[in-house]
């Protein structure tokens, strides 16, 4: 996955042919995954 500046998100398998998966009106300046925890409030 990767960003694209003209506000594509794009897909590739092999790292040599990518496909748009997502499109915005807004430029895409970098893409990030996480996790997130919470703790037992109990």
């Amino acid at each position: 996955m990767g960003a694209k500046w003209k506000g594509l998100i794009l897909r590739s398998t092999d790292a040599v042919h990518w496909t748009p998966v997502f499109k915005s009106e807004f430029h895409i300046e970098a893409v990030a995954f996480g996790d997130i925890s919470f703790a037992d409030a109990t």
